[in-house]
This record gives structure tokens, C-alpha cells and sequence, in this order.
């Protein structure tokens, strides 16, 4: 597949192209249950490949700095939630730049459960795994690549 015109490798390398005129951020979303086991902040071997494949996109283009920001679900109190994602953000900060992230600056923040992309209302099941399961889409790391 040809990558778009703004995503990792695509045909706009931070300099102004036809297809986009001004360099845009480009943000990779990635699953928190791809990249970790719940409640927990250890990449896994899946999260590992997803982000490898991230550093070589990211490697090819001309970008000037990186944003790595967390989120949780609801599950759980604000305070854990907090400390989850600001870890998580810190966990992929860390392996992006000791895995050949070309040398930029990268900061990583959590923000627990905000932003969220799905209120625990919208769950059909009371269940903790159907609520787990209905959430999921809140468990995740946004990175942008900065032009």
C-alpha cells in the first residue's frame, strides 16, 4: 500500500508539495490492548513490532519533534489512571528513542481518562469484561509526528 500524502513515508517530507501545500502533524494511534496487558504499562511483543514499524516510518520523513500522549478507560480511579497513562507514554517515549527514533525531541505525557473516544454510557453490558471490552477504544497512545 502507498502511504497518503501526510502519513509516515508519504510523498510530503515536512517541505510544501502539491499534494500538501503545508506540512501537517501526523498522529498514529496505538491500541493500548495491542501494546499492553491491561492495567499494566509493559510493552508487549505485538506493541514492540508496532512501534519498530513506527520508528522506520517516522526515520523516513523529515519531522522536528514527537508528542507521545496516553490515555486509559474509566476503569478505576482517577489518580491510577493518571499514573497508568503517564507510564505508558513514558514506556513508548523510552523504546522509541532506544530503538533508532532519529535523534528529535520527544515528550510524553498521560492524561487518564480524557478524550475519550467512548462513554462508559454507550456499554451495553454492566459486566467488567463487557465494560473492558466496550472501552477498549480509550485504552491507547496517541503519537504525533511533528513537522
Amino acid at each position: 500500500d502507498t502511504p497518503s500524502p501526510t502519513e509516515p513515508g508519504g510523498i510530503c517530507s515536512g517541505d510544501a508539495c502539491p499534494a500538501c501545500p503545508n506540512p501537517v502533524p501526523v498522529t498514529v494511534v496505538v491500541p493500548g490492548d495491542v501494546t499492553f496487558a491491561f492495567g499494566q504499562a509493559t510493552l508487549t511483543a505485538a506493541g514492540k513490532t508496532q512501534l519498530d514499524q513506527l520508528i522506520a516510518a517516522a526515520n523516513s520523513g523529515d519531522y522536528s519533534s514527537v508528542n507521545v500522549d496516553g490515555y486509559t478507560d474509566q476503569i478505576g480511579s482517577a489518580k491510577v489512571n493518571l499514573a497508568l497513562s503517564t507510564a505508558r507514554a513514558a514506556t513508548i517515549r523510552d523504546y522509541l528513542l532506544g530503538h533508532g527514533l532519529a535523534d528529535l525531541p520527544v515528550r510524553a505525557s498521560g492524561h487518564g481518562a480524557s478524550n475519550l473516544k467512548v462513554e462508559l454510557a454507550q456499554c451495553a453490558s454492566n459486566s467488567a469484561t463487557g465494560q473492558q471490552t466496550c472501552l477498549a477504544p480509550n485504552r491507547r497512545v496517541d503519537i504525533t509526528l511533528n513537522p
